[in-house]
Order: C-alpha cells, then structure tokens, then sequence
C-alpha cells in the first residue's frame, strides 16, 4: 500500500489545461505573453505567483515547503500548437483517429506545465518555476534566483524526455511503455542519489512505471542546476522526471497519456511527504 496517497488526475481538466497553454505562443527569449497567461491561471486560489520580469514565473502555495518545481514554459517553434488524441499507428510515428492513449502536439515542455496546473486545480501543495531560457542552455540564472526567493532545498525538473534512437522500434516502445524515466544521471551532471531513490520509490508505491537511461544523450535544466551547484553536496540537491516523446521538437510530438498520469502520480506524492 502506498506510504503516501495521492488524489486521482482529472484527464478533462489535464487535456483543457495543455490546449489552452498550447493556443498560447511561448518562443523562447520572447516568454512574457505566456509567463502572464500561467499567472493569470494562478488567480483566485491559494497560489502566490510572482513574476521575474519575462524571464521566469514563481508559484508557491502556502502549504508547500523545501521542494522546487522546476518546468521550463519555452518553445522552439513560435507557432501555437494544436493538440490530437488518438492511438499510435502500427509501427509509424502518427496516431489514427481512435483511442486516447497517446497526445500529439508540441509536448516540450507544455505537458509538464498542463500537469501542474491539473494538479493546481486539486490543491496539491507545491512551489515552482516556470521560465525562459532552456532551449538555448541559459534557464540556470533563472533557477538559481527562484531557489533563493524560495529557500528550496531539493529541486525535481519535469521535462520531456526524448527517444532519439536510431531504431524506429526502440522510440516507438518507449512511449507504448507508458513508463516515465527516473534518471540517476545526464550528460556531466550525476543527479541526488537520495532524492532519486525517493522518487523512484514513490513512483513503486502509486503504480507509476518507470525506467531509467544511461547513455543516451540528454542536456536539460537539472543537469545545468548539478553543474552550478556542484551538487551533490551543495545549498540544495537534484533530480528529474522525464515523460517519453518522439518526434523531438516538431510540432507534432507524441507522449503517452499514461506516462503523465504516472509523473503526476510521483509529483503529487513527493509534494504530500512535504505537506505541513
């Protein structure tokens, strides 16, 4: 049984939640008009958002102590996006008409954000920081500044994570899998032992599935956090959760609908362990 219960996901609610933000534009170093739509989402609960300027977007709740958020809110493509449900198509990256296992549109990273936001809505306690930068290497300043105005000790990155492997059958498997991936490590940058056990632990005690990778190329926000901090062992500690996409950075990224659930699920439970 799970040492921490979590609440279950509202799909209608998630799915609203990625189509408005995807309708939003978010070019990277142009961030403002979509870091004041997230606030405006924040408006009339619990939640204190403050801004940094065009570069970053604070959320706190009352309730929520120690832990950061960490979700980048830039895009590569100045389009706005359009969201399709549907079922992969055999062996080719697209999905046909029918299902509503898997999501298709510019998951990077507006998933993440549509998750907390869902989250926001059932009142899970939680800090985080929305902000510009990551998709040209420069996000860490802005993370170092939420950590201070925070006083966060950990910090967990929710980001997409991409199947880049030569092999159409391996990309295609990773996101069918439905698994989230728990790295211990990225390209030079070693996560928090600690807090990637925990998150792991967690995702076996909620029913999230997951999976780990070595080897394969990845450079995000928290690797640039470890190389700042020179964690471990530094003012506070890191670690990530990716949720598996192909079709990296075109408009038509496809994630699996149970990979979100199951980062919500971890998400969640790391916020609780914290309530109070």
């Amino acid at each position: 049984m799970p040492t921490t219960s979590v609440t279950r996901m509202n799909a209608r609610r998630f799915l609203c939640a990625l189509n408005g933000c995807l309708g939003v534009p978010a070019l990277t170093g142009d961030l403002a008009p979509f870091l004041d739509y997230l606030a405006a989402q924040f408006r009339g609960g619990p939640y204190r958002a403050t801004r940094g300027g065009g570069t970053a977007l604070v959320v706190e709740h009352p309730e929520a102590a120690g832990l950061l958020i960490a979700a980048h809110a830039d895009r590569v493509g100045a389009d706005v996006g359009i969201l399709h449900v549907g079922a992969l198509c055999g062996d080719r990256e697209s999905l046909d008409s029918s299902g509503e296992g898997f999501l298709q549109g510019r998951m990077d990273n507006t998933v993440s954000i549509a998750i907390l936001l869902e989250m926001a809505e059932r009142g899970v306690p939680f800090r985080a920081v929305f902000c510009d930068g990551e998709e040209r290497c420069v996000s860490a300043p802005y993370l170092m500044r939420a950590v201070e105005i925070t006083g966060a000790t950990e910090v967990v990155d929710i980001d997409t994570d991409p199947a880049l492997y030569p092999e159409m059958d391996r990309r295609l498997a990773e996101v069918r899998s439905g698994e989230i991936v728990l790295r211990s490590e990225e390209d030079g940058a070693v996560y928090d032992e600690g807090l990637v056990t925990r998150l792991r632990r967690l995702a076996d005690e909620n029913g999230a599935a997951w999976r780990t990778k070595a080897g394969e190329w990845l450079v995000t926000q928290a690797g640039s956090l470890v190389r700042c901090e020179g964690a471990p062992g530094g003012r506070f500690v890191v670690a990530a959760v990716g949720i598996p996409e192909i079709l990296y950075h075109r408009p038509t990224e496809i994630a699996s609908f149970a990979a979100v659930v199951g980062a919500s699920r971890v998400l969640e439970a790391l916020c609780r362990i914290r309530e109070g």
